[in-house]
């Protein structure tokens, strides 16, 4: 593993800390829309300080933004997996949406 590959444990902790964040927030907007999601709920369910939650997010809206961000990406790279299959247009957007 080269030096470029290894991830500091802190790095890893700020990692697993801002995925806490946003699992807890897709789940707590699932559920009770946006509107209704306070932060407090949001780093509750995280297991972390409000002070935590503003180290990484400057806002609730910021975090949206964040998995807002993360869902564009996976919708691009299933239609890419779709592109690259010898099957139907009609049958990728079966598999897409389907």
């Amino acid at each position: 593993m080269s030096d470029a590959q290894v991830i500091s444990r802190r790095e890893r902790k700020k990692l697993t800390t801002k995925t806490q964040l946003l699992d807890a927030a897709r789940v707590l907007f699932a559920e009770k829309t946006v509107a209704k999601t306070t932060i407090e709920e949001i780093t509750e369910a995280a297991d972390v300080s409000r002070a935590t939650f503003f180290n990484y997010f400057q806002s609730k809206n910021a975090i949206l933004q964040e998995l807002w961000v993360e869902q564009i990406s996976s919708f691009g790279q299933s239609i890419e997996r779709q592109i690259a299959l010898p099957i139907t247009t009609l049958d990728r957007l079966r598999n897409i949406f389907g």
